[in-house]
């Protein structure tokens, strides 16, 4: 028995209410959700560190539910918990109503076009996917993976991630605030399991410092990177923060404060903030 809930809500939309929808999210966008946004059309895989509040997980919710009413592709939106997963969700709700009149409801969002919209929580989902459906992929489409260096990354974890992304239309997106150089997933995002066991001669090296991935680039190993902080959001026209970033700093610890908005991982050993390969992010 599929423990899975396959209750459908079917939902109408129009061209014109695409076009207003369409039309709304590219005037919406600030500087860095456009390099985002110009990146998906070409890139296969996006890894993005960035700070917080800077409308990300909001961005990429109106990206995927855009592009699946243009292309018809599944859009799959991974987190550390089936609320954070969901919060995509609400992103998506709120923009089709507030933009085109449009109701979306259902535990699985299913469009006209047949995409569906899938929430999966990493500590709930996955464990019913291990246990009940090893070996099977029961789903596929777009992958959007959000905060990845606050939950349990494995290999495991990875592999199938990936794996719902394989085929050559779909794209992958991993975004986050960093968290410790020692976290599971801090050789995904240096390149450095891309080495793993290969001779030093054999070994493509990969700088991931902010001086090589402040504007975003296509890296050795086929992703690509950026890192955004709050300092380039704003300076990009966020204005979520308001002007005064200094009276903001004096509600964060110093560490708390390099981490959280400039994109700087707790070097596990002693507990400070450490921008790794150089590259320092403070103007």
């Amino acid at each position: 028995m599929n423990k899975r809930s396959n209750k459908r809500i079917s939902v109408s939309i129009s061209n014109t209410q695409r076009s207003k929808l369409a039309s709304a999210f590219m005037a919406g966008l600030f500087d860095h959700q456009l390099t985002w946004y110009q990146a998906g059309k070409t890139e296969r895989i996006r890894n993005i560190l960035k700070s917080r509040q800077i409308g990300a997980t909001s961005y990429f919710a109106h990206e995927a539910f855009l592009d699946a009413l243009e292309t018809g592709r599944n859009q799959i939106f991974l987190a550390a918990s089936k609320g954070q997963a969901h919060q995509f969700k609400s992103y998506i709700q709120q923009f089709a109503y507030a933009y085109a009149g449009i109701e979306l409801k259902g535990k699985k969002i299913v469009l006209p076009n047949k995409a569906e919209l899938i929430f999966l929580g990493s500590k709930c989902d996955l464990c019913f996917l291990d246990t009940e459906c090893e070996g099977e992929q029961i789903y596929h489409g777009n992958l959007y993976v959000d905060e990845y260096f606050w939950f349990n990354w494995s290999h495991k974890l990875k592999k199938w991630a990936a794996d719902l992304a394989s085929q050559n239309q779909y794209r992958q997106t991993y975004f986050s605030t960093p968290s410790s150089l020692r976290h599971e997933a801090y050789p995904f995002w240096s390149g450095a399991s891309l080495n793993c066991g290969e001779a030093k001669s054999e070994q493509m090296p990969l700088d991931v410092s902010y001086v090589a991935l402040g504007k975003g680039r296509r890296c050795e190993d086929g992703q690509w990177r950026q890192i955004v902080t709050i300092e380039d959001a704003q300076a990009g026209g966020c204005n979520l923060f308001g002007l005064d970033l200094d009276q903001l700093r004096l509600e964060f610890s110093p560490d708390e404060w390099l981490q959280l908005f400039y994109c700087q991982f707790i070097d596990g050993s002693h507990n400070r903030n450490k921008q790794q390969q150089s590259g320092d992010v403070l103007k």
